[in-house]
């Protein structure tokens, strides 16, 4: 019976996708250089591509699991995806911003600069409402949540959390 079982186990997994199996995140690359970048990522979602200036990608949903990054042809740091955390790919020194935007929905709470990120490679653990990239929607469920946003900033008003507020808050 035991083999019966491990036999219909083994099986079950063959018809799993990747997806299914790991689960999902989220990973964006951003190249603040002035520059085009030319960039690889191994892994389960692999990707390769040249991002122009100041502008970034969003692999989403990205199968969880190990993913090594490379930009310029210089091999970059290998980081583990966790299933729903975001990873932020930063090589050429962008800034990003996550913030609690629910006010923008209820008008009850100002938007709330939960933290600032300058680092080569970002992991975000919390969720993400509003990924890098994408527009805010028009509604969002009734929730006592926070409803997160990650934004990329610019660099020279990263540590001033007013102008971060200002900056978040003209975004759509």
């Amino acid at each position: 019976m035991k083999r019966f079982a491990l036999v219909v186990f083994t099986f079950s997994l063959l018809g799993c996708s990747e997806a299914q199996m790991h689960g999902v995140g989220h990973i964006y690359i951003f190249n603040a250089g002035p520059e085009p970048l030319t960039y690889s990522l191994d892994g389960q979602s692999a990707d390769e591509g040249t991002l122009a200036a100041e502008r970034g990608k969003l692999i989403s949903p990205a199968v969880a699991g190990e993913y090594r990054f490379t930009a310029g042809g210089v091999a970059g740091q290998s980081i583990e995806l966790i299933k729903d955390h975001l990873v932020l790919f930063n090589p050429t020194g962008g800034c990003f911003a996550r913030s609690d935007i629910s006010g923008r929905y209820s008008g009850k709470k100002p938007i709330k600069v939960l933290e600032v990120y300058r680092r080569e490679v970002i992991d975000i653990p919390d969720t993400i409402d509003v990924l890098p990239g994408k527009r805010m929607p028009a509604t969002r469920k009734k929730s006592p949540y926070a409803f997160q946003r990650v934004s990329v900033i610019p660099c020279a008003i990263s540590t001033n959390d007013h102008e971060v507020t200002k900056f978040v808050r003209q975004q759509k």
